[in-house]
């Protein structure tokens, strides 16, 4: 709709407008003017120029022009689904969320965890976490769809921030892993030092959204058993691993000893990782066996020889040969003969040599026997040596000479479970046979022992004795093959043959001998007998034997 203004005149006044549709005069005046037609055309006028004020914006468009109001719809499109998402808070910490559309109603299932502050005209909404929980948001735009539905999870402590801090503190401890799961966080994995296990427990200590699954290594559990045991060191007490659990088992004769067990065992395990289940038996002091026990012998024995070998000789005359020939005719009071020698090792010679070798003999024998009775074992060969005389119509032999490790053991357990031992190990080698004896004449043999009594705890080790032995042969300037003395063993004479006719010689032979050998003994009192085979099967890795034996186990429970 528009109005546009012909032409206005005041004096003979005339004022005349045009619709769309047309122009039309609205006022037509002759030439006399009455008073009362004035008042009427001033009116008019004024009427005019208020309509002009009121239809001025719509006086600027152009002609034909038309206004277009465009509706956007936001429905989500059909088959879309509702925008599901997770939002972590922390606790006095707001957040603000953003929106691509209109924000129409909002729902909030706890308002006490979070309150909602929304701002339309932004499109964005303020959230203040109140207390930690979860609650959801479901937000709709304008015409009520449904857009978003929003879970939120809050929480006192940044928990992402909070499992990269544990990342951070626990880098040193490998095989650790932690996830958020909820407002909650998993640590899970398997340490194998029980100092790392503490240390965990201490950070850990007080945050109650930390779930801890840490576990200790079942090697490690084991060595701690045994640390355990040897501190309660009260006879019949055994100290198992259950999965991640240490059990006291075993039989008492009294209530004191059981519970000096478990106190005892509360330094190293703390909380419900400890079960008690041990009996107690008055009479278990009278109607108690022989108790068994295990002997482990560890012994080294060392050989460190050297040898420098310095020879220069020159013997051109080593073996001479002559002949004579006779002309034909002549005999042997003729004055005509001939008479050529042949000479050896025209050349001097020299020989040097060094050399050094060492040897390690390590044997590891390992028996089982009842306290207070005497065990034997022998691990090596015997040597048989041949008799030759001229009285002896028949070959004769000697008698066997055993060769390699002996052990004699007598330990004896008390009721603290230490052992009084007695021990005698001897160690036998078969050495070189002497210079200048022949080869059936005689062999050397090198023998090592060590005799001595010990009181030790079970499970440790003692050192028993260490044996040197030291030797050192130097010769000087002895003519090849002559005969002399070994500084190592003067009995034995070494013989040579007979000496040149012309010989020039300087020569030095240095040879020295150590041996060292030290036993290392461990006792331990056993409960059974299948305890006694089971370090036995650990070693040589019987898993059929230990499979029949979790079987029989299995059986039983």
């Amino acid at each position: 709709m528009w109005i546009s203004i012909s032409w206005i005149r005041l004096g003979p006044l005339e004022f005349s407008c045009q619709s769309s549709r047309g122009r039309r005069p609205l006022i037509e005046k002759s030439g006399e003017d009455k008073l009362l037609q004035h008042h009427s055309k001033i009116c008019r006028i004024l009427i005019c120029a208020g309509s002009l004020i009121l239809l001025g914006p719509a006086l600027q468009q152009p002609a034909n022009a038309q206004t277009d109001v465009i509706v956007e719809d936001r429905r989500p499109a059909r088959g879309s689904q509702i925008r599901q998402r997770e939002l972590l808070l922390v606790r006095d910490v707001p957040r603000t969320l953003e929106f691509d559309y209109d924000i129409g109603e909002i729902a909030i299932g706890n308002p006490q965890i979070s309150s909602v502050v929304v701002d339309r005209p932004r499109r964005r909404m303020v959230l203040s976490p109140l207390t930690p929980g979860e609650t959801a948001l479901l937000v709709f735009d304008t015409r009520g769809v449904q857009r978003d539905a929003v879970q939120l999870v809050v929480t006192s402590t940044d928990l992402d921030q909070f499992i990269r801090d544990l990342g951070f503190t626990f880098r040193d401890i490998e095989g650790l892993t932690s996830r958020r799961v909820g407002n909650r966080i998993v640590l899970e994995g398997e340490v194998y030092l029980q100092s790392d296990m503490e240390r965990i427990q201490e950070v850990l200590r007080g945050n109650d959204f930390v779930v801890n699954l840490v576990t200790l290594s079942q090697d490690t559990q084991r060595i701690l058993a045994r640390r355990i045991r040897d501190e309660i060191n009260i006879s019949g007490v055994q100290v198992d691993t259950v999965r991640d659990r240490i059990v006291l088992k075993g039989e008492v004769s009294s209530d004191q000893e059981k519970e000096r067990a478990e106190q005892i065992a509360r330094i190293y395990v703390s909380g419900d990782r400890l079960v008690n289940v041990i009996a107690v038996n008055p009479d278990r002091r009278s109607a108690r066996p022989a108790r068994l026990i295990q002997v482990s012998a560890h012994f080294v024995e060392l050989n460190k020889s050297f040898l420098r070998y310095f020879n220069f000789s020159w013997t051109p005359i080593t073996s001479v040969s002559a002949t004579t020939a006779f002309p034909r005719g002549l005999t042997a009071s003729g004055r005509s003969f001939d008479l050529f020698a042949v000479v050896t090792d025209f050349l001097p010679r020299l020989d040097t040599a060094k050399a050094l070798g060492v040897a390690r003999v390590f044997e590891n024998p390992t028996i089982s026997v009842k306290s207070g009775d005497a065990a034997s074992i022998q691990s090596g060969g015997s040597l048989i040596l041949p008799i030759t005389s001229p009285n002896l119509s028949s070959p004769a032999f000697s008698e066997p000479i055993n060769i390699g490790v002996t052990l004699n053991v007598t330990p004896t357990a008390d009721e603290r479970d230490f052992v009084d031992m007695q021990v005698g190990v001897e160690v036998s080698s078969l050495g070189s046979s002497p210079r200048g004896t022949a080869a059936g004449d005689g062999v050397l043999l090198n023998t090592s022992s060590v005799s001595t009594t010990h009181y030790v705890r079970t499970g440790e080790t003692v050192a028993l004795g260490g044996v040197m032995r030291s030797a050192f042969t130097d010769v000087r300037d002895a003519p090849p093959n002559a005969p002399f003395t070994s500084g190592f063993n003067p009995s034995v004479q070494l013989e040579s043959s007979v000496g040149n006719l012309f010989q020039v010689f300087k020569n030095r032979s240095i040879t020295a001998d150590r041996s060292m050998f030290i036993v290392f003994i461990t006792p331990e009192v056993l409960v059974s007998a299948r305890e006694a085979s089971r370090s036995l099967r650990e070693q040589m890795n019987l898993r059929g034997v230990r499979a029949f034996e979790l079987d029989e186990i299995d059986e039983l429970n």
